[in-house]
């Protein structure tokens, strides 16, 4: 499955970050961001496997 490349990367992204994190930085101030680049990548994958469904859905109610 080619998007577990992608958690394995982003873990390891932050538990680089953590371990080098400065005093005044905080645990969300390194989250938020690798945080919202996961969920643009699983909405991401989620319009791309099901959008075209829905859309014949809407077509056909």
């Amino acid at each position: 499955m080619t998007s577990a490349v992608g958690y394995e990367t982003r873990y390891q992204t932050f538990k680089k970050a953590m371990d080098d994190k400065l005093p005044g930085q905080t645990f969300a101030d390194i989250a938020t961001p690798i945080a919202k680049q996961l969920r643009m990548n699983m909405a991401s994958l989620y319009n791309a496997k099901y959008k075209g469904r829905y859309d014949k859905e809407k077509k056909n109610a």
